[in-house]
C-alpha cells in the first residue's frame, strides 16, 4: 500500500484503521500519521489565544486591566484543564471514535469545534491535505490516451500485464 494512500484511508472517518489488510500496515500508517501529525503541530505558531501571556500577579494591574487579565487566566485554565493532551491522546481518541458517513461534514463540524486546540486543528489540516481529490482528470487522461495508442489493433493479443509494464515505463 502506498503512503498515501495509508494515510487518507486512516483521516477519512468513514474507514478509520478498520480496513487494513494486516496489523503491521495498520500500526505502519498510525506511526506515519502519527509523525506528521507532530511535524503540522510544531509547523504552525500556536493560537492568537495560546500566545497570551498571564501575568504573574493581575493585581500589579490597575483597575479594569487587573480585572480583564484576572478573567483571561481563568478562562484559560478552565480551557486549557486538559490542555496537557497529546497527539497520541488526539489520534487515539479519532482513531477509536465510531466510524461516520460523511466524511466532508464531519471534518467541518470537527475543525469548527476544535478552533482553539492546535492538534485537533493540525489534524483538521492533515485530512485536508489527503482527503482533497486532484483538481482535474488529465493524468488519468493522459494514461488512457497512451494505453490507447499502444493497446491498438496490431498488439490485441497483449497480455494485460505486459500493457501494465509497457505503460508503467
Amino acid at each position: 500500500e502506498s503512503k498515501i494512500n495509508s494515510i487518507a484511508t486512516l483521516l477519512d472517518p468513514r474507514y478509520k484503521n478498520c480496513y487494513f489488510g494486516s496489523v503491521d500496515a495498520k500500526e505502519k500508517a498510525e506511526s506515519l500519521l502519527l509523525q506528521l501529525l507532530k511535524a503540522e503541530v510544531s509547523a504552525y505558531p500556536a493560537s492568537r489565544q495560546n500566545s497570551l501571556e498571564l501575568v504573574d500577579d493581575p493585581g500589579r494591574c490597575d483597575g479594569l486591566e487587573a480585572a480583564f487579565k484576572a478573567v483571561q487566566q481563568t478562562a484559560r485554565r478552565d480551557h486549557d484543564g486538559d490542555a496537557k493532551e497529546t497527539e497520541e491522546d488526539v489520534l487515539k481518541s479519532f482513531l477509536s471514535s465510531k466510524l461516520e458517513h460523511s466524511c466532508l461534514a464531519w471534518w467541518q463540524k470537527k475543525e469548527f469545534e476544535s478552533k482553539e486546540n492546535k492538534i485537533h486543528l493540525a489534524l483538521c489540516r492533515l485530512a485536508k491535505i489527503y482527503l482533497t481529490p486532484p483538481p482535474t482528470s488529465t493524468n488519468c487522461e493522459r494514461l488512457f490516451s497512451v494505453a490507447g495508442q499502444i493497446m491498438d489493433e496490431k498488439r490485441a493479443r497483449m497480455l494485460p500485464e505486459n500493457l501494465e509494464k509497457i505503460l508503467f515505463m
